[in-house]
């Protein structure tokens, strides 16, 4: 049975700093339409849902020793969720000005998958910067920022945006999919670090080219199949049934499923079986499931037999035969058995 396609939620969490000049402004809005372009023509079953969040950070420098008022926490929404063919976020130079807070744009991401955690969607978390996080919040106050405004010698600016991501329970969700897209000259060892603290993919975004490649691939993982709620069902032929312990088995690939990721259900009486896969949850790409149970001849496959040869030894040698070759494997295309 093929499942429902799951709904997609994807997040933009953008860069917004006075480094973001025209041009990278230019790069960015480019790849956002790629993104959208290439999600509109998959014509996938999914509904598709996006948002967009903007950050960046006071524009007088600073201390490590002392802080100074956020503007509005640093970070702000600039599309609040909408499906995909009303999403129409572009990036405005007019707003890219001041430092770079990391921790801003994570926080008020945040908030924003809150809005869609019960929603039983995939979802997808685009954090894309042209630079190392030059600001963070002081004390943990959104309402006050601390940092130099040029630089993180000591990586506290960093250490509090990976906190920040890693405390937040639907952006650390394992489930959640998270990209980070360095829009730097060149690629920073903050960005591929960031990646990997937060259970992330790096992708490069150094050049229009570069930006437009990493977003038509994202589109590509998104617009992949993804199938929830999949079952797999069989029903046995007039000529066998289930053994007294059908020994049911769950294979992903070539791995046994442990019990508690599947559940089951055998209808002695008309020889059906369902088997629930994962719970509920996606079925895991390039993946082949297949089930095997133990089955027994039933008492009508005996008669027939016999009926077409009245030596009843035969019955007892068909019995015999028929119990050894058990069990029965049955591939996620379940056949029937005939004996």
């Amino acid at each position: 049975k093929q499942g429902d396609a799951t709904p997609i939620d994807v997040l933009l969490i953008v860069d917004a700093s006075d480094s973001m000049t025209s041009s990278r402004v230019k790069n960015v809005n480019s790849a956002i339409n790629t993104l959208k372009n290439q999600l509109e023509n998959a014509e996938i079953p999914a509904e598709i849902y996006m948002s967009a969040v903007t950050f960046n950070g006071p524009t007088r420098t600073g201390s490590e020793s002392s802080s100074q008022s956020s503007r509005n926490g640093d970070a702000w929404v600039s599309e609040e969720w909408t499906t995909l063919d009303s999403f129409d976020f572009q990036l405005s130079t007019a707003e890219c000005n001041g430092g770079t807070n990391w921790q801003a744009g994570v926080r008020k991401g945040e908030e924003q998958l809150t809005e869609r955690a019960n929603v039983n969607s995939k979802k997808y978390v685009i954090f894309l910067t042209d630079g190392d996080p030059t600001f963070r919040y002081y004390g943990n106050d959104s309402s006050k920022t601390t940092g130099t405004g040029t630089g993180d010698y000591w990586g506290n600016n960093y250490d509090a945006a990976v906190n920040e991501w890693n405390s937040s329970a639907n952006l650390s969700d394992p489930r959640t999919v998270k990209y980070v897209v360095d829009a730097t000259g060149t690629s920073t060892n903050q960005c591929d670090d960031f990646a990997r603290a937060i259970a992330g993919t790096e992708l490069a975004g150094n050049n229009s080219t570069a930006l437009n490649n990493s977003f038509k691939q994202i589109a590509d993982n998104i617009t992949a199949p993804s199938y929830t709620n999949v079952s797999i069902y069989d029903t046995l032929s007039e000529y066998a049934e289930f053994a007294d312990n059908p020994n049911l088995i769950v294979y992903a690939d070539n791995e046994i499923l442990a019990a508690d990721e599947y559940t089951y259900r055998i209808n002695r009486n008309n020889g059906t079986i369902r088997v629930d896969l994962l719970n509920g949850e996606a079925l895991e790409k390039d993946v082949t499931y297949k089930i095997t149970f133990d089955i027994v001849p039933s008492q009508k496959a005996y008669e027939d037999y016999a009926a077409n040869d009245e030596n009843d030894r035969y019955k007892e040698q068909i019995q015999i035969q028929v119990i050894r070759q058990v069990p029965t494997n049955r591939d996620f295309i379940p056949m029937n058995v005939r004996m």
